[in-house]
């Protein structure tokens, strides 16, 4: 492989090319044991193991050609020095390709099979060599002769390609450096352009003559270039801690971890984003962060793309962080947390995105907070229901005393008009004061649930007699379904309270949908260790500015008269000291479904409700 033609050298002197080829070769050794005893495999692993192993293949076996033991032996060796030449080229520009973002081009079987097809052609031609001379012509001149003495056409056509692969890796290389030198990392970014140009210098060198020595030192470049790329970016990027994390830590994390690269395109993703944003790696690897939010959002929520855009762009440039909360169309509530990736000097190398499904923690701290405010509604109504209900009654009873006496009481015929008026204005005022005291009661009732005692109750039995007595509320044109599986199980539960509960659900759902017409679904089901009470209209749903104070005592959207707030307000203290809870679960289609979830009673999970009572229509 000699160019200049020299010959091949005494017995009593050594070539300085082989102290060169066995330096580059150590050097890369070195390196290729320490990467390939590493228990971590990612994309970058197998590209920086094979370039490797492809410098020792080369190196190695010119080393052997230039002992100089047997002519035979430097003509075979020099010859098997061309099998590892091939897949340098290809493997520099797949590394650098993986460097720079180029992901579709470096990690995909495509693009490592188009940069390689011809490597591998290369490698046939040279092993079927003997039969036509196209590769080396004259294969005993490859050790002292010139280029020209024994290079083939096929040999040219795969210089040419090999060249222009490590030209633009070359270019790949340098466009990576810039980008760290803009961003203050001036070390890194000028470690790796020398690393990246000191094999082509060299061989440009050695082309116009001016190399030192008068020899090719391409291969001592070539594996001092691999040197310095594996200490400036290939160690820092991925080699070290990064791929141990993500095997043992990453891939296992129930929260949804996404890492970018410095230009924010999507490098990395853990089976829990995938889950979460409904796209695979393969499908995102290698694009904008910022535009794959946006598509991912469509139909999900509300997303400004050109604010989506600006938030990754500021973080990438000042290196900051960034946390926000949103729910989906779907009610799903997620927490984002997205932060710069720093290196040990200034700027970002790159984006970490940290996704975590916070739905049922959203759903328990609203619980929690509904309780606090339902304790201290509840020793306050408690109290002014006391205090009311006295003096109520005296009103009612003297009322009603003075009903009697008008009743009684003799008048002229004259004077009978006036009577029948005063008792009429008497029965109102009655009727007034009894309205008063059925919702001081209720009041009552919402200040000591939980009091009565609690004994196994057939959930089918308590929402047919819930459905009974909704019923009495004439829902004009409401249609009412009710669905009641002989396989619900039993509760532990006062029939009564829970009666009361699932009547408001009812009565709230008809009167949701009375005005226009429609329909209540009134359900129950088991559900693992817990029995499900559904209901279900399709009306306008609850608007969410209202649903958090949805189940605030008194607080109500009906017209003056029409409610008074406890309704749902009760159902949800009822369910609370059942054990259960009260839900809101807002269907994609429109209207409302409550969900009261109670847990089975114990020992009685498999025992089925009693038989409908008769004259009951389901």
């Amino acid at each position: 492989m000699r160019e200049n033609g020299a010959s091949h050298g005494c017995e009593d002197q050594v070539h300085p090319q082989l102290y060169e080829t066995l330096l580059a070769f150590g050097a890369t050794a070195l390196l290729a044991g320490y990467v390939g005893t590493r228990q971590e495999r990612g994309q970058i692993h197998g590209l920086v193991l094979g370039l490797m192993l492809a410098v020792m293949a080369w190196t190695g076996t010119l080393a052997v050609a230039w002992a100089g033991h047997s002519p035979a032996l430097s003509t075979s060796a020099a010859l098997a020095a061309f099998a590892g030449l091939f897949f340098v080229p290809p493997l520099w520009l797949l590394l650098a390709a993986h460097v720079f973002g180029l992901r579709r081009l470096s990690d995909s079987t495509r693009g490592r099979l188009l940069v390689g097809l011809p490597s591998l052609l290369a490698l046939v031609a040279l092993a079927t060599n003997e039969s036509h001379r196209l590769f080396v012509r004259n294969p005993e001149r490859v050790v002292d002769g010139a280029i020209e003495q024994w290079a083939g056409p096929l040999y040219w056509v795969w210089a040419g390609w090999g060249l222009a692969l490590v030209m633009v890796g070359v270019g790949l290389y340098v466009a990576r450096s810039i980008q760290l030198i803009s961003r203050c990392e001036r070390r890194r970014g000028v470690l790796l352009a020398v690393a990246a140009l000191a094999p082509v210098l060299a061989s440009l060198a050695h082309e116009l003559g001016v190399a030192a020595g008068g020899h090719d030192r391409t291969p001592l470049f070539v594996g001092a270039g691999v040197t310095l790329l594996f200490l400036a970016d290939w160690r820092h990027r991925v080699l070290a801690t990064v791929p141990v994390a993500r095997r043992d830590v990453i891939e296992h994390l129930a929260d949804g971890v996404i890492v970018t690269d410095a230009s924010a395109e999507i490098l990395d993703m853990n089976p829990a984003a995938e889950q979460m944003t409904g796209a695979s790696l393969r499908e995102v690897q290698g694009r904008h962060l910022a535009d794959v939010v946006v598509e991912q959002a469509d139909d999900r929520s509300d997303v400004d793309a050109g604010a989506v855009h600006q938030l990754v762009e500021r973080l990438i440039s000042t290196g900051g962080k960034f946390a926000t909360r949103f729910e989906s169309f779907a009610g799903q509530v997620f927490e984002i947390r997205m932060a710069a990736v720093r290196p040990e000097e200034a700027g970002a190398s790159g984006l970490y995105v940290i996704i975590r499904e916070i739905t049922k923690q959203t759903r328990f701290e609203a619980l929690m907070r509904q309780s606090q405010r339902l304790e201290t509604v509840a020793g306050l109504a408690a109290g002014i229901a006391h205090e009311v209900n006295n003096p109520l009654a005296y009103v009612r009873s003297n009322l009603s005393h003075v009903h009697r006496m008008t009743a009684e009481l003799e008048v002229a015929a004259s004077q009978k008009a006036d009577r029948d008026e005063l008792r009429l204005v008497i029965e109102e005022a009655i009727e007034g004061v009894d309205r008063i005291g059925r919702i001081i009661d209720r009041v009552r009732r919402f200040s000591r649930i939980g009091s009565e005692e609690l004994a196994p109750a057939s959930v089918n039995d308590i929402v047919r007699d819930a459905v009974r007595v909704a019923r009495l509320s004439r829902f004009g044109s409401v249609e009412l379904h009710v669905s009641l599986p002989d396989s619900v199980p039993s509760v532990e539960a006062s029939a009564e309270a829970l009666t009361q509960a699932v009547t408001n659900l009812v009565v709230n759902a008809a009167q949701s949908v009375a005005e226009r017409g429609g329909s209540v679904s009134v359900s129950t089901r088991a559900v693992d260790d817990q029995v499900e009470i559904c209901v279900a209209d399709d009306g306008p749903g609850v608007p969410p500015d209202v649903r958090e104070r949805m189940f605030d005592p008194f607080f109500t959207t009906k017209k003056t008269g029409e409610g008074t707030g406890l309704g749902l307000a009760v159902a949800f203290g009822i369910a609370r000291e059942h054990g259960g809870v009260l839900l809101y679960d807002p269907p994609a289609a429109g209207g409302a479904v409550f969900l009261i979830r109670l847990p089975v009673a114990q020992g009685r999970a498999s025992e089925q409700p009693a038989s409908p009572p008769a004259g009951l229509s389901d």
